[in-house]
This record gives C-alpha cells, sequence and structure tokens, in this order.
C-alpha cells in the first residue's frame, strides 16, 4: 500500500462503508449535514489540533493542505452521514449515550491505530484526549439533530 495515499483509502472505504449500509435517498436528505457537520468540522479541528495546538501531525499524504491530509478532512463526510442515518433510531438516553460512546469510542481507534501505524504523530496529544474529543464531537452533532427534529428521548 501506498502510504502517501492512506488518507483517501481511509476515504475510499468510509464511502463504501456508508453505501452499503445507508439508504441513497438518506444518503441525499443527510448530505448537507455529513458536508458540515463532517467536512467544516474536521477543517476546523484539524486547523487547530495541527497548526494552532499543535497536538499531532500528519506524517504522509498524497495532498496537503497547511499540514493536513485533503484525504482526512474528506474521510469525515461519510461517517458523519452513517452517524445521522442511524441517531433517529434512538428512543432514549440511554442508547443515546451508548451510541455516542460506541461511535467516539470507534473513532478515537481508528486514530489511534493511524499513530501505530506510522501515518500520524501525537506532539502534545493522546488517545484518552482522542477519545474525549470524539465524544464531545458526537454529543453536539446528535444534540444538533434532536434538536433539529425535536426528538424527544424516555
Amino acid at each position: 500500500m501506498t502510504t502517501n495515499l492512506v488518507w483517501l483509502y481511509l476515504f475510499t472505504v468510509l464511502t463504501a462503508a456508508m453505501i452499503l449500509i445507508v439508504p441513497p435517498d438518506r444518503i441525499k436528505e443527510f448530505l448537507s449535514f455529513g458536508l458540515i457537520g463532517g467536512g467544516l468540522t474536521a477543517i476546523i479541528l484539524q486547523v487547530f489540533g495541527v497548526n494552532i495546538l499543535e497536538a499531532w501531525k500528519f506524517n504522509t499524504a498524497l495532498i496537503f493542505i497547511n499540514g493536513i491530509p485533503l484525504g482526512i478532512l474528506l474521510a469525515w463526510i461519510p461517517p458523519t452521514i452513517i452517524f445521522g442515518h442511524f441517531t433517529y433510531r434512538i428512543n432514549s438516553f440511554i442508547s443515546a449515550g451508548l451510541y455516542i460512546i460506541g461511535f467516539a469510542l470507534l473513532t478515537a481507534v481508528i486514530t489511534y491505530g493511524s499513530v501505530l501505524l506510522g501515518y500520524r504523530s501525537y506532539l502534545n496529544w493522546n488517545p484518552y484526549l482522542d477519545f474525549l474529543l470524539a465524544f464531545i464531537t458526537h454529543l453536539g452533532l446528535a444534540y444538533y439533530l434532536f434538536y433539529q427534529q425535536r426528538l424527544r428521548l424516555t
């Protein structure tokens, strides 16, 4: 595997997963949520993490934009659409909490895997902070979806 393409491979795999598990009409419905909640959030968090706080850095990419791989910015979009699609199946606070924790844990594991494989390095950061950041991010995304639809949790 060409390491320069790793972030584009990640984007491709996540896009394929999204296509397999989210119906096309729901992909269309959540596309703007994915672009803003995934893409824009990724840009903001990566700029802060890489350029401002210098908490982590990326070691390889085909295309870097201010030290941030283009592929990692794109890779946030499909899982955000998946997250949005399944959020509407939640009907209790407990299931919402477990869902958010599950997504945050998966995000932290994937991120830490990229560190272990040498594609990314922690400078002033660690896996626990990855989980915390992912939890807060997914909590915000879920809050937006629940507020937008005025869903009621029991």
